[in-house]
């Protein structure tokens, strides 16, 4: 049985009304708090409509979270006002159709697909994003994980992430438990995910009949038995995705990679549990257009350094301002990392090739 995204409203206004002390921690790094004031602030006056719907110029990434020193979670909160928004009827929700519809989209018929060997229970979930821009990548790691046990299958559907940020919680109950639904169907019991996001909705609402396991945790646990491209006496920095900033073993797992395949790390200024959005979190786009290029412009180290993630929007957004590749790209030598430059369609028609094709 899946776990209900609804969060109790008055509940989350309440606690960081009385418990944050404004002392600024998180202030700083953010702008939308530097916009408008301290999560107490933001609390004692989410009465008023327009407070609720500034809670949309919020990326949602949870850098306050981590910054808190009383442990709150302001984060939660906005995420509540959203839905508290929705409910009202506050949202201008055709501000969002581009996004509504690639969710509807990737979750359709056309490119949903469910490729399950014989006596399969466990499969690779890539996520929308990675897929579409990343196939050759998508492909290479699922040869990987068929040397490690031939049974794992691969599923091509979408965790409705979207639906879940931008407040709806009663339709993302639903669509979820819909997947939840086509997954248990199929007698599947464990996943494999590629994308940090899709890693995150997984481990928090799906419940105790699906294990869920991270591809980078998965393939560092079989490392020393694969073939993985050598990329030897290359530095990088590594750009930890806001999804996974509170998940430490997802993180090291990717350093463990880089470093089996021959890369030297050179860390960011802010990483782990302080990594920076990339700017597309929250669909923040929507109220600030220019909000990935502000945040690529202070991620990226810059100076012809290149910079690996492990989420294809993150690398969609800070290839911006600099070299940016996916690691899938650099564990698998796939040709994939020139994927900025592929357009609309022609990610889709990328996704619409995998479903597909031919498998063995």
């Amino acid at each position: 049985m899946t776990t209900p995204s609804k969060i109790d409203y008055r509940a989350a206004v309440t606690e960081m009304a009385a418990r944050c002390t404004s002392c600024g921690a998180c202030i700083h790094p953010c702008d939308f708090l530097v916009r408008h004031g301290s999560p107490a602030y933001i609390a004692q006056k989410s009465d008023r409509p327009e407070t609720l719907v500034a809670s949309f110029e919020c990326s949602l990434c949870g850098e306050c979270d981590a910054r808190c020193p009383h442990q709150l979670k302001p984060a939660q909160l906005f995420l509540a006002m959203r839905q508290e928004a929705q409910q009202q009827g506050l949202v201008p929700n055709k501000r969002y159709t581009p996004w509504y519809r690639y969710e509807q989209l990737s979750r359709s018929i056309l490119f949903r697909r469910y490729h399950l060997p014989p006596q399969s229970n466990t499969v690779f979930f890539p996520g929308c994003s990675f897929p579409g821009g990343h196939p050759e990548s998508v492909r290479g790691v699922y040869a990987l994980l068929q040397q490690i046990d031939p049974t794992i299958g691969l599923v091509l559907d979408c965790c409705n992430k979207i639906t879940h940020d931008l407040g709806n919680s009663a339709a993302f109950d639903q669509q979820f438990a819909q997947l939840i639904s086509r997954l248990k169907q199929k007698s599947i019991t464990t996943i494999i995910t590629a994308c940090p996001g899709c890693t995150s909705i997984f481990h928090r609402y799906a419940g105790n009949d699906i294990t869920v396991t991270n591809l980078y945790q998965f393939l560092a646990s079989h490392g020393s038995s694969l073939q993985l491209n050598n990329v030897a006496h290359t530095t990088v920095s590594v750009h930890d995705p806001c999804p996974s900033r509170f998940d430490r073993p997802q993180q090291q797992a990717i350093r463990t990679l880089l470093t089996a395949i021959g890369c030297t790390i050179s860390e960011l200024p802010v990483s782990g549990r302080l990594t920076r959005c990339c700017g597309q979190g929250g669909m923040v786009q929507a109220v600030h257009p220019d909000s990935v290029t502000t945040e690529a412009a202070k991620i990226h180290p810059g100076h012809d350094r290149l910079l690996v993630t492990s989420c294809g929007g993150c690398r969609e957004a800070l290839s911006t301002a600099g070299k940016t590749v996916h690691l899938a790209d650099l564990i698998t030598g796939s040709t994939d990392t020139h994927a900025d430059r592929r357009s609309s369609l022609a990610k889709w028609i990328n996704r619409f090739k995998l479903r597909m094709m031919r498998l063995t």
